[in-house]
């Protein structure tokens, strides 16, 4: 028998010595190892689902936290300006300092049950005398400031707003130069402020005429 034949002869053995039974088992086998890699891709699904849905309650308790910070702050910021007698409509504490401020002497007023206002009259200005002054009673030194708005009538914005003047002392302010020529009806709107907390007192509001001469 040659070397060939020898070959087949021991591939064919080869192949008869492998018996039906041993078959089914590499099949079982094979199942096995199919449902393992099913189960263990079931269990990494399963493992990724639950991470998601724990990233999601983390994500949810954070914003939970931040707007509780947010809320606190608030009302501790709410509790300090309460305390430091400030509010919502208190206004920015900025005075009238520059050159044209000095003392008044004895005003025209009338006095309120708190406050003494000062009366502003329709008025005449020109270009060559553009200053009309404005005052704060000396009564209201240290208890009131007073502030000035001036709107034309029909407008809706003001065209001239004082800051605030401390009692017993006057601001003169250049209308003459702030109008053209001509007459105007003006609404003055008086604003008061007490001294130490800058909280919004009464006021006055009322129409005057300026008349800008050449």
């Amino acid at each position: 028998m040659s070397k060939k034949e020898n070959l087949q002869v021991n591939g064919v053995e080869a192949d008869e010595a492998i018996t039906p039974a041993q078959r089914t088992q590499s099949s079982e086998d094979l199942d096995s190892s199919v449902e393992v890699i099913e189960e263990f891709i079931d269990e990494a699904d399963y493992l990724e689902r639950k991470n998601r849905k724990i990233k999601r309650k983390v994500m949810t308790r954070n914003i939970t936290i931040l707007a509780l910070i947010v809320v606190i702050i608030i009302l501790l910021l709410q509790s300090c300006s309460s305390k430091w007698g400030m509010s919502a409509n208190t206004v920015s504490p900025e005075f009238e300092t520059s050159q044209l401020v000095e003392r008044s002497e004895d005003t025209e007023q009338y006095e309120t049950p708190h406050i003494d206002l000062f009366i502003v009259d329709s008025f005449l200005v020109s270009k060559s005398q553009p200053y009309f002054d404005l005052f704060n009673p000396e009564t209201n030194a240290g208890k009131y400031y007073l502030q000035y708005t001036f709107t034309v009538e029909g407008d809706d914005e003001p065209f001239y707003q004082t800051k605030l003047i401390e009692g017993g002392y006057k601001f003169s302010v250049d209308f003459g130069n702030m109008l053209e020529v001509g007459e105007y009806t003006v609404r003055v709107d008086l604003s008061t402020y007490e001294a130490e907390s800058f909280e919004p007192m009464s006021g006055d509001s009322h129409l005057i005429t300026i008349t800008v001469a050449e």
